[in-house]
């Protein structure tokens, strides 16, 4: 999205809305991505959603990804997969090569990971941080080495990964 961790949240807003459908419009479309709705209705979030899936039950069923703002900065970009949707992942990566529907063990080329029981994601441990991601199953590699990654989120402040965050 080329968006940058700690940039002020108008900055982000107009690097959004840059590529807006039309003046006024909420609906933006990245090079080779589908129609998404920027949707700022809560305090602290910016959601990005899929504006062409229809038959959606709850807020989350086309929710693309989360904009975390904390004191009128970018703290952390969350993105998911929505199941049935392959169209809708989105395509940017971790290290230039990982990235939503990559197994989690490809990881393990660029750092250590350690599973988190209880919020059921992995993490880098010790001075490396900054970001987690979560696999289908979720539980250890150990239990499924084969695991492909359903959520990622990066994150601003070393170790923190409070806040918004569950996948």
């Amino acid at each position: 999205m080329g968006l940058v961790l700690g940039a002020p949240k108008h900055e982000v807003l107009e690097a959004l809305l840059s590529h807006s459908l039309g003046e006024g419009s909420d609906l933006i479309v990245f090079r080779n991505s589908p129609k998404l709705r920027v949707d700022t209705s809560e305090e602290g979030v910016i959601y990005l959603k899929a504006a062409e899936i229809k038959l959606v039950n709850y807020s989350w069923q086309n929710e693309v990804s989360r904009l975390i703002v904390k004191a009128d900065r970018l703290f952390s970009i969350i993105v998911q997969d929505l199941p049935g949707e392959e169209s809708f992942l989105y395509r940017g990566l971790l290290f230039g090569k990982v990235g939503l529907g990559s197994e989690v063990a490809d990881l393990l080329e660029f750092c250590d990971l350690e599973f988190d029981d209880a919020d059921e994601w992995f993490y880098p441990p010790g001075n490396a941080s900054g970001f987690v991601v979560a696999g289908e199953g979720s539980c250890d590699l150990s239990a499924n080495p084969r695991q492909r990654i359903t959520f990622i989120r990066v994150f601003s402040e070393r170790g923190n990964t409070s806040g918004n965050a569950a996948p």
